[in-house]
């Protein structure tokens, strides 16, 4: 019964993303009318990419809203663990795409960049990475205080149509300032 429930979320959430490929293509010409001109070419995995390029990725797992298979992709329960909780799954209807990286290592190397749909949409976004930052401190508290002091210097930020949530070892500022760069077509 768990085996064909499961196949059939599997099957729902593949259509869904196909859908939903298809209809931001459509409102493309839309969004461009909206954003800035330095923004419109740039696309969450090229920012997570940069962040990669820099960061040590070694033990990294990559997802994105482009991912078609399962495991590339953040599925439902995926986001209710990282950004909501098993009561209150967070909102993705309002992200437009996203880029993720991760490290199953009991080190403190994350990045997380979406892009909302609306502007509006920012702040929600932006409270679901906070709270993913809260989580990634207390993860750590009472047996890594060197990885808790790592976390602290995370951040959580807007720029440009993006919000992001940044925590390494060490390359926070350099990774921001890149992403920065290259939202601003430098």
């Amino acid at each position: 019964m768990k085996k064909v429930l499961l196949f059939i979320l599997i099957a729902v959430l593949s259509i869904s993303s196909f859908a939903s490929c298809k209809d931001n293509s459509s409102n493309e010409s839309d969004a461009s009318d909206t954003t800035s001109k330095s923004v419109i070419n740039v696309s969450c995995k090229k920012l997570l990419d940069i962040a990669i390029n820099i960061d040590n990725n070694d033990g990294i797992t990559v997802y994105t809203s482009e991912g078609t298979e399962l495991g590339e992709y953040l599925d439902e329960f995926m986001i209710s663990d990282l950004y909501g909780s098993l009561t209150n799954t967070p909102d993705f209807s309002i992200v437009d795409s996203y880029a993720v990286f991760m490290t199953d290592e009991q080190v403190v190397k994350e990045c997380h960049i979406f892009k909302p749909k609306k502007k509006a949409d920012a702040a929600t976004i932006k409270e679901y990475l906070e709270n993913r930052f809260t989580r990634v401190k207390e993860k750590f508290v009472g047996y890594l205080p060197e990885q808790v002091a790592y976390a602290e210097k995370g951040k959580v930020f807007e720029y440009g149509d993006f919000v992001i949530y940044i925590t390494t070892i060490s390359n926070n500022d350099n990774i921001i300032k890149a992403i920065k760069n290259k939202i601003d077509g430098k």
